[in-house]
């Protein structure tokens, strides 16, 4: 009998910690649309009437899964509506009716419309006291939609799930007062020649601003990556499907269970491969160990995994990194968290076929034809694969991540622990050539099997942190590449993790940043605009302890794109000087450089410094600019 190859999960287990309810702020994204609907016929008044009644009845104090409330009195409030408003929200088990409030200032004509319905939920029309006005209410998941006049006054909308299961939604809201500017149509223009829309200006482009510490203790690796700072700024994975290739998850996690993907194309529990994808019944997910369509986890490793990208912001438990993306279950490895070559590449070409943007591989193993023909197949659907480094202490990373330095569609993840330091046990990239990034890692806090959750340790742990970034920087631009995405990532890291020889530390900060502005690699920033922006400042002279002028070198962090730097040396509230910029290429090593190129120096005054902690460094903000004097930037550095 041919042996095969084994694959396992990489994880340092670490002490069993279970958590209590937590209170954590929900956020709701709200983007503005132009939408044409159909008009629907109010439906049977009694059952609406039933439905308003049960609104009013519901208790104030509730715990809610989204941003909506579920009374009147806990409605969500939009404020005076004219134009068009665009929300979209989430339904479950214990969340089945979504309330919101909108004004309208004068007489107006109203469309509403409930889409993207993956299930049958119906739409209702209240006014202030709670009567019904109008209902929506078709079968399966079709829209629902209604239009007509509204005086001016208070109003409320109820989204009400038929059934018991996750039902996801668009809630598009158009109201045109008389008071509505008419928007006149403009004479016909002689048609220019096609081309394309100028590209934003890089130098217009900063990171993303910083928001307050998210949750507790626990949650230093949320805080690590800037995943709330993605949040604020509207981008939470919406729209992404994550694939975790592992020991499955616990589809029953109260954490997990309304992030899990669902399969359009196939009819739950009739027992045929309705999308003929050779898979029956595989509504959320496969088991290629069993043979099944039920991908549970009996080992704990991929719920950890899964959690870490998308546990859902719902107020317990732990949140993930992408709380609104879609985690798609492969189980590739047994419940002793073993697994073929064969497996771990057929799951790979499951979720690509369903069309996973995001590919999460915690595991490794030798090198396999199979597993990097599956990885070539993925990435020529569009799919990113994300691979764990291995926990080897080795000088290279191990395969799958390895295949890093072969495709421009995987990207390789170390990992190091709350205090920035690379974690002993974290393979480096050596002269294999990988492209790798950093994330947490030690002492990481997720769900585990059972409707638990667990504190592990291991690359298997940092791993889905880029996967989770990869997400929301996916949401903040989806025409991304998977090659793009690569790129944004690795050229987006911030600063670099002790003792590492990885690119650096990933971060949403400038991924998230540059994808929303429409930047897609490192190579649309120049060195002027570099200047401009004042990323890669060197030869900086300080003040020493003593007095004594001395020099002080940036370490580059981020090779060629607005990168920021660490200063090294003492810093004291005293005139520097700044000279010289440069951009480094994406060859040049991560050394300690002194450069000065023929540009006017520039002094910089320490008296108007902001020290501030973030991670285990010791930043320093400044205001002004390289170029122009007033016109602001921001210069970061460690000090040592």
């Amino acid at each position: 009998m041919r042996r095969r190859k084994g694959f396992r999960g990489g994880v340092h287990f670490a002490s069993y910690r279970r958590l209590g309810v937590e209170s954590l702020e929900t956020r709701r994204l709200l983007a503005g649309d132009s939408l044409s609907l159909s008009q629907h016929p109010i439906d049977d008044s009694s059952a609406i009437e039933s439905v308003a009644q049960q609104i009013q009845d519901l208790a104030v104090n509730f715990t809610a899964s989204d941003a909506a409330g579920d009374t009147m009195r806990t409605a969500a409030d939009l404020g005076v509506v004219d134009g068009t408003l665009q929300r979209a929200g989430r339904l479950s088990w214990f969340d089945r009716i979504d309330v919101v409030r909108f004004e309208v200032a004068s007489d107006a004509k109203v469309r509403i419309t409930l889409d993207q319905l993956n299930r049958d939920a119906d739409l209702y029309v209240l006014d202030r006291n709670g009567n019904l006005i109008g209902s929506s209410k078709r079968s399966s998941n079709r829209s629902e939609s209604l239009s007509g006049s509204l005086p001016g006054g208070e109003y409320y909308l109820a989204i009400s799930s038929v059934d018991y299961r996750s039902i996801s939604y668009r809630l598009t809201l158009d109201v045109q007062t008389s008071q509505s500017p008419a928007v006149a149509t403009p004479p016909a223009a002689p048609t220019p020649e096609p081309q394309q829309p100028a590209p934003p200006e890089p130098s217009t482009v900063t990171p993303l601003a910083d928001v307050a510490y998210f949750g507790g203790s626990q949650d230093w690796n949320i805080n690590a990556v800037a995943a709330p700072e993605a949040w604020a700024a509207g981008y939470r994975g919406q729209g992404v499907t994550v694939a975790v290739i592992d020991t499955g998850v616990d589809l029953d996690h109260p954490d997990l269970a309304h992030n899990l993907y669902i399969n359009p194309g196939e009819i739950p529990g009739n027992g045929i491969d309705d999308d003929r994808n050779g898979y029956v019944d595989d509504i959320t997910g496969y088991d290629f160990v069993s043979g099944d369509a039920v991908p549970d986890d009996g080992n704990g490793h991929g719920t950890h995994v899964a959690g870490t990208i998308a546990a859902g912001d719902n107020g317990f438990g732990v949140t993930g990194v992408a709380p609104d993306a879609k985690i798609l279950p492969v189980r590739v490895l047994d419940d002793s968290g073993s697994g073929s070559d064969a497996g771990v590449a057929a799951g790979i070409r499951y979720a690509a076929d369903l069309g996973a943007q995001i590919i999460n591989l915690s595991l490794g193993g030798g090198v396999s034809s199979r597993i990097a023909s599956a990885i070539d197949y993925a990435t020529s659907l569009g799919s990113l694969v994300i691979a764990a480094a291995g926990n080897e202490s080795a000088a290279s990373p191990s395969y799958p991540a390895r295949h890093s330095a072969e495709s421009t569609s995987v990207l390789s993840v170390g990992a190091y622990d709350s205090s920035g330091r690379v974690a002993g046990f974290s393979n480096e990239v050596g002269g294999s050539g990988a492209v790798q990034v950093d994330a947490p890692g030690v002492s990481v806090v997720s769900t585990y099997a059972g409707g638990g959750y667990r504190s592990l340790s291991g690359t298997s742990m940092a791993s889905p942190h880029v996967a989770g970034v990869a997400a929301l920087t996916l949401s903040a631009n989806p025409q991304l590449t998977s090659a793009e995405l690569r790129e944004l990532l690795a050229s987006g890291t911030v600063g670099q993790a002790t003792s590492s020889d990885s690119i650096g530390k990933v971060s949403t900060l400038n991924s998230v940043a540059f994808a929303a502005a429409g930047l897609t690699s490192a190579g649309d920033v120049t060195d002027s605009q570099i200047a401009t922006s004042a990323t890669s400042s060197t030869d900086v002279r300080t003040k020493t302890g003593d007095g004594v002028p001395a020099p002080s070198d940036f370490l580059p962090q981020r090779p060629a794109v607005a990168a920021e730097e660490r200063l090294e040396g003492d810093i004291d509230s005293l005139p520097a000087e700044v000279s010289g910029i440069k951009q480094v290429a994406s060859a040049e090593p991560l050394s300690s450089q002194a450069v000065d190129h023929a540009l006017a120096h520039v002094d910089v005054d320490w008296t108007d410094a902001v020290q501030r902690q973030h991670d285990a460094d010791s930043f320093i903000e400044l205001p002004g600019d390289l170029d122009a004097a007033g016109s602001g930037f921001s210069l970061r550095g460690s000090a040592s």
